[in-house]
């Protein structure tokens, strides 16, 4: 089931890849993004994410980007790992999280973002390239925006597979005061 706004967001805790839990206890006080991903070599994820680590350093954030992946962790770190992201990427190869977020499967999703062939090759000119999956690939990304109290107050669920929340409003919510 979709989560909508103005909900309190599910409760998770999750360990990055550099060995720090994160919960919504701790991130209490402080606006941030929870994104889910398809997997770690996932080409759309992956230019996604180096789009995220440009935001990230612009606007000189805090743990105030964290990206789950239904990945297993060694996966992860051969994959997207190897882009070095300064924001806290996690694991949730069992994909507890995804069902608690409403983080669905499509197939009509899958064949759409297939045909992003522009997107594609953005992707691949970075030297992302499709290579084996590591869960459904019929997963859509989804991007939530949860605010100092831990209330959802932009839930995005992705059309397709390459398909997330608009940087700009990214940018707007996680650097408003």
């Amino acid at each position: 089931m979709k989560l909508e706004v103005g909900r309190k967001a599910p409760e998770f805790e999750i360990k990055s890849l550099d060995g720090k839990v994160y919960n919504l206890k701790m991130m209490k006080g402080k606006k941030f993004m929870l994104s889910f991903y398809r997997y770690a070599s996932c080409p759309f994820c992956n230019l996604r994410v180096s789009f995220l680590m440009d935001l990230h350093q612009r606007l000189n954030l805090d743990d105030q980007m964290i990206g789950i992946f239904q990945s297993t962790e060694e996966d992860m770190m051969t994959y997207v790992g190897q882009q070095c992201p300064e924001f806290p990427i996690a694991s949730d190869y069992e994909r507890k999280y995804y069902k608690a977020y409403g983080v669905d499967t499509s197939l009509m999703a899958y064949i759409v973002g297939a045909m992003r062939l522009k997107t594609l090759l953005e992707a691949y000119r970075k030297g992302f390239h499709i290579s084996r999956s590591m869960g459904p690939k019929t997963t859509v990304p989804a991007d939530f925006l949860i605010d100092e109290k831990g209330i959802i107050t932009y839930a995005y669920y992705g059309h397709d597979i390459s398909d997330h929340l608009d940087l700009d409003i990214v940018e707007v919510f996680l650097s408003a005061q």
